[in-house]
């Protein structure tokens, strides 16, 4: 949920989000990688 929540309201994941999106990756591998830019950060 919370990976969902950041990919809806952090600009920054939406981009990553869309680069993602372009390499064809499925939208469960979208919010996997946006949970683990927030662990990092």
């Amino acid at each position: 949920m919370p990976g969902m929540v950041a990919l809806r309201h952090n600009t920054v994941l939406q981009v990553f989000e869309e680069r993602i999106k372009a390499n064809g990756l499925v939208p469960k591998a979208n919010i996997e990688a946006a949970v683990e830019i927030m662990l990092q950060i």
